[in-house]
């Protein structure tokens, strides 16, 4: 494919605000939030049909599952940031359940919002860094050199469970020519998962600045591109892309689109 076929997204800069004891705090200060108890009763999330039964969860102090979120989750006004959608990873077609995406950026860090119709969970997974992949998770990729060689991969399950790693990638287009270093967490890192209607599903990730090789400025490049993997009963594993490999596999950083930090 041309690479002019590429696409491009402008990330508009957006003021953050996080929440603390009920007080407003301004660009996200490290507090540590106390999240609400979630009772997930007999399995069902507002109504969604989950495949497992989901345990209560206490969020407690702000460590999900035991990983500590050392910053509180920003709160952005999401209206006039442009979305995205993603579409068939092999065909570039349509999908069966949409999402969209959104970004935007300042100075604390990125952040991105994935909205999702999800009729089905398949989310078994509870411990950070379990290969969340072979299941229902959104999934973002950074190239921020552009080579394709090392980049980021984070992904959020529907329990709101992470994995995130450091990639390394040979080029060869073959699985052995990954290797993931899942020993690196990204620090600050955090994740809200929300059901906002019977059908349908809202992530946000929010990555801190600190863990950019570069300070974030209007005009800073990164090849990106995001992903879902979407599970229906007796179907296959349906593949998006906000841009499209052209086949299976999502680790093709040639096709990776382009983020510009903006306005």
């Amino acid at each position: 494919m041309n690479p002019v076929s590429l696409p491009r997204y402008e990330c508009p800069y957006r003021q953050f605000k996080t929440q603390h004891d009920g007080v407003e705090r301004a660009n996200g200060d490290p507090l540590r939030v106390r999240m609400p108890k979630e009772d997930w009763g007999d399995g069902r999330a507002n109504g969604d049909p989950l495949r497992v039964r989901m345990p209560k969860a206490d969020w407690g102090d702000g460590c999900a599952n035991g990983d500590p979120l050392r910053n509180a989750m920003p709160q952005a006004d999401w209206s006039g940031v442009p979305s995205v959608r993603l579409r068939d990873t092999v065909t570039g077609g349509t999908v069966r359940e949409m999402t969209s995406v959104q970004a935007c950026w300042n100075d604390l860090g990125l952040l991105v919002r994935f909205a999702c119709e999800d009729s089905y969970i398949l989310s078994d997974f509870t411990r950070r860094d379990e290969p969340l992949y072979e299941q229902d998770v959104v999934e973002l990729f950074i190239d921020e050199e552009g080579d394709g060689r090392q980049y980021m991969e984070l992904e959020v399950s529907p329990r709101g469970i992470v994995f995130d790693a450091r990639i390394s990638n040979d080029g060869s287009g073959k699985p052995q020519g990954i290797q993931a270093d899942t020993g690196w967490d990204a620090d600050g890192l955090a994740v809200k998962v929300e059901t906002p209607a019977a059908g349908n599903r809202a992530y946000e990730l929010f990555l801190p600045a600190a863990e950019f090789r570069s300070p974030l400025r209007k005009g800073l490049k990164w090849r990106v591109n995001a992903y879902r993997i979407d599970h229906a009963p007796g179907r296959d594993p349906e593949l998006q892309a906000w841009s499209p490999t052209g086949k299976p596999w999502f680790h093709v950083p040639e096709r990776f689109g382009q983020f510009v930090l903006g306005e």
